[in-house]
């Protein structure tokens, strides 16, 4: 899938390793990812892809091994062992938010609470302070 006599960027040529590997379209895997096609012709080969797009690509096509994306390093395809390691990273991270929403909640009850008590107390105060005045008046 390499172009003729082209220097293609390393990255680049590992997402067209990939694309040829999983039998996809070109002009799919760059709708899905919104990678412009002119990244992958002629001078467009030789510059790296951005960071934003490489996370973009991890998250559209989570099959790929980030470390082999970005380094060449270890298999191109993610094994199973990995796609349960991070499936449970996902899930401790959601459960982490939930216990924290669970948590934003409480201390919005407990301000509710606080400022009922405070408004009770301003009440109370006013109508102390201006029966007083009534007295003295």
């Amino acid at each position: 899938m390499q172009e003729k006599g082209q220097n293609i960027a390393p990255i680049k040529g590992r997402i067209l390793q990939y694309i040829d590997y999983k039998k996809i379209k070109k002009s799919y895997f760059l709708e899905k990812t919104t990678i412009s096609a002119s990244n992958f012709k002629s001078s467009g080969l030789k510059s790296e892809i951005g960071g934003d797009k490489m996370a973009l690509i991890l998250s559209k096509f989570p099959d790929i091994n980030a470390k082999w994306l970005l380094t060449g390093n270890g298999e191109m395809l993610l094994s199973e062992d990995d796609k349960i390691i991070s499936g449970l990273e996902k899930t401790q991270e959601c459960k982490k938010c939930e216990v924290l929403e669970k948590e934003i909640q409480h201390l919005q009850e407990i301000i509710e609470s606080k400022n009922e008590t405070i408004k009770a107390y301003q009440s109370t105060n006013s109508e102390t302070n201006g029966g007083s005045k009534r007295t003295s008046a």
